[in-house]
């Protein structure tokens, strides 16, 4: 996706949606060094910069060149003085040294690190003592009106294989006990994970499959679900006719539900 695109159609109903919770954690005025993985066009970033204190700054970083580039204009007046990006690098290719962030920020950042584990190893050593992360992820529930139209279909066609694919997505979206038991395996401390919700509202099933933030986040998943059955179109045509069923009358609504990890380094 073009970072233009993602910015005007991604960007406010989703990342910048839920990104708002981790600024509301953030101490206003703070005069904090802050690493954010994951800053896609900037649009956190800037709201981070606007609640710390006048001598706080960010690297902000992203794999994506453009979608920098776009969040280098965006924030072209406090670039180079208060906010710095750079390119999201594999962890062994950072130049980082210990104990030089006060916080870590990431927004939904799991789906754009090759190697979650590996980045949040580092992150702990990158901390200060009691350095603070702040993190954001889907979890389970999510997009879970269509997924029960998934199984509903794959019952009716008793397609054992679909069953197979749904419980495997199901599975890739962890509950808040486990998010927070993924970090105390790392060693962080007074770990608290709080939940929330949204819905997307749509006027049809055909809605909901061609609405760009649901194909840059979930379509391919769905996809990868259908092509599982014995007849991938028409397991589709009927997971389509059984929404619009469901929902007759009434908006198809679908839940995002994610995570706000809050926890501390060890120190």
């Amino acid at each position: 996706m073009e970072a233009t695109e993602f910015d005007e159609a991604i960007d406010p109903r989703y990342t910048a949606r839920i990104g708002k919770s981790i600024v509301e954690k953030l101490p206003g005025g703070s005069n904090e060094t802050v690493l954010e993985l994951a800053c896609r066009t900037g649009t956190l970033t800037l709201e981070i910069l606007r609640k710390l204190g006048p001598k706080g700054r960010i690297i902000a970083m992203d794999a994506d060149p453009e979608m920098l580039d776009l969040a280098r204009y965006k924030s072209r007046l406090e670039t180079g003085k208060r906010v710095f990006f750079s390119t999201l690098l594999p962890v062994e290719q950072w130049r980082f040294e210990d104990g030089v962030f006060d916080t870590v920020i990431g927004n939904l950042p799991f789906d754009e690190l090759a190697d979650p584990t590996t980045v949040f190893e580092a992150v702990r050593r990158l901390l200060v003592p009691r350095g603070h992360v702040l993190l954001t992820r889907l979890l389970r529930q999510s997009f879970g009106e269509i997924l029960d139209m998934f199984e509903e279909v794959a019952h009716a066609r008793r397609e054992e294989r679909v069953f197979q694919r749904i419980t495997t997505i199901r599975d890739r979206y962890l509950d808040e006990a486990h998010f927070q038991a993924s970090f105390e395996a790392l060693g962080f401390e007074h770990i608290v994970v709080e939940t929330a919700e949204y819905t997307l509202s749509f006027s049809s099933a055909t809605d909901v499959f061609l609405d760009p933030l649901i194909r840059a986040i979930a379509f391919k998943e769905w996809q990868w679900i259908g092509e599982a059955s014995n007849d991938p179109a028409e397991f589709q045509h009927q997971v389509l006719h059984a929404l619009e069923t469901y929902f007759l009358g009434q908006h198809i609504a679908v839940t995002l539900r994610y995570g706000i990890l809050s926890a501390r380094c060890p120190g």
